[in-house]
């Protein structure tokens, strides 16, 4: 059977990835104090350097696994988290025909990347905007930009986190790729 990922991706690009029920993640790390961005260390669930073919490179497809395993299709392309508060519910995954149906659930937000390997040409970083800078409600939207300045010229933390398979990527901020805790199955730039 010919499995489609989020964008088209080929399944054999899958076969690399954990298996998993794709149905839901414990988000118990998204609190108020989230966002202290400390270096974790040691990190786990990283996506295995697996690229996604980006079609070009325009921030236009999804990953290629929706979360920790959940696959989407032609008909629903769109990867669709449903971000939990971390105290009485849990984010999930769930992939929809567009990125309006996505953002029309409760606290729904379209990941358009894993990292920046999904984009390229004048968006060549997969930037995640969260609601406010202490990471309370989550994400406002992930998707290929321009820039995603994590520190503001003063050195405080901005709302923008950059989404990451390696630890290159975060270096120049002073941060370490970690799995995220308000989207589990994905990897940020310190800590959400």
């Amino acid at each position: 059977m010919l499995l489609f990922a989020c964008s088209g991706v080929s399944s054999d690009l899958l076969d690399a990835q954990p298996s998993g029920s794709g149905t839901g993640s414990n988000d118990s790390g998204a609190t108020a104090d989230a966002r202290t961005r400390s270096d974790a260390g040691k990190v786990t669930g990283m996506d295995s350097g697996i690229k996604v073919d980006s079609g070009g490179g325009h921030g236009d497809l999804v990953p290629a696994i929706c979360g920790d395993s959940l696959t989407c299709n032609a008909t629903d392309p769109k990867c669709c988290g449903l971000q939990g508060d971390g105290l009485t519910t849990t984010t999930s995954y769930t992939c929809t025909a567009s990125d309006g149906e996505c953002t029309g659930m409760t606290n729904g937000v379209t990941v358009q990347c894993r990292d920046n390997a999904d984009c390229g040409g004048g968006t060549p970083i997969c930037c995640g905007t969260l609601k406010n800078v202490s990471a309370q409600g989550g994400y406002a939207s992930v998707s290929c930009q321009s820039s995603c300045p994590e520190k503001d010229v003063s050195g405080n933390l901005t709302t923008n986190v950059i989404f990451c398979s390696s630890n290159d990527v975060c270096a120049a901020d002073g941060f370490t790729c970690t799995p995220s805790a308000i989207l589990p199955g994905f990897n940020v730039c310190g800590q959400d």
